[in-house]
């Protein structure tokens, strides 16, 4: 084991979750048992609250975690930092994102919605209650209304796109707009958090509020939105099925991809378990 770590950061999907987006038990028991050694394990995701909740319920040792690309960070039920998008950002975003005639949604505190009003609630999440009307209001004054006039925090818009030059166009009108930072999960999407906000951010949240140094840190993602995470951390991981960028700023590759227990096989001959 290395005893030099004492936190590691995790994306999800892509990471850790394989290809169905399911921990498996075998990812789930190297993590307990890293745990067990006191390496605090902290699920550092771009997913909304939403979708992340019953994941994070199959892992019992996990007390702190980061959703929305750290736009919300989590003690087990009760938030201790957040940093949503300033709302006349967020409107001036979807603005943007509607002009150009891209699907997208948002996500906040407990909610998903896109165009339609559609949403995504896991039973027996304990954070803020769904409310029918927020879907009555999107399908009679859309989607931008509900970011303008909503009392609830955005905090993240995802644009989605059929094709890659579209997000390059979106960039391009985004980069006149302040205090917003954007990065893709995936092929076909664009994640828009607050500039405030990151997985850079979550990190040093938890360092700081730990007492945890940063060669005490190890990172470990797939995609660009991870590569915040990684600079100047002190080990660095990406998946097998990592993008070529996060590849370059790594100290290590992962043997297998997260639909062959990647990240969970790296850690367990890194921390020999």
């Amino acid at each position: 084991m290395d005893r030099n770590i004492r936190l590691i950061s995790i994306d999800f999907d892509g990471t850790l979750l394989d290809d169905s987006s399911r921990l498996t038990d075998y990812t789930k028991e190297v993590l307990r048992k890293i745990a067990e050694k006191g390496v605090i394990i902290y699920p550092n995701t771009g997913r909304g609250i939403e979708v992340l909740y019953s994941l994070i319920q199959e892992m019992p040792f996990v007390e702190y975690f980061s959703a929305m690309n750290g736009a919300m960070i989590y003690k087990g039920e009760e938030v201790i930092s957040r940093n949503p998008l300033p709302r006349d950002t967020a409107v001036k975003t979807a603005e943007v994102i509607e002009d150009l005639g891209l699907r997208y949604f948002v996500v906040g505190d407990g909610f998903y919605f896109d165009e339609d009003g559609m949403r995504k609630m896991r039973k027996g999440a304990v954070y803020r209650p769904f409310l029918e009307e927020d879907t009555a209001y999107i399908r009679q004054y859309g989607l931008l209304s509900f970011i303008e006039k909503s009392s609830h925090d955005i905090c993240k818009i995802v644009a989605l796109f059929e094709d890659n030059s579209q997000r390059e166009i979106l960039k391009e009108r985004l980069s006149v707009i302040e205090g917003i930072d954007y990065r893709s999960s995936h092929t076909f999407n664009l994640e828009i958090n607050s500039s405030r906000a990151g997985k850079d951010f979550a990190v040093d949240f938890l360092m700081d509020l730990l007492d945890v140094k940063e060669e005490e840190v190890l990172s470990i993602g797939d995609n660009d939105n991870d590569i915040p995470m990684m600079k100047t951390r002190g080990v660095k991981v990406a998946l097998k099925n990592g993008t070529e960028g996060l590849k370059k700023i790594c100290d290590h590759i992962t043997d297998l991809d997260n639909g062959h227990d990647g990240a969970a096989d790296f850690l367990k001959h890194y921390f020999d378990i």
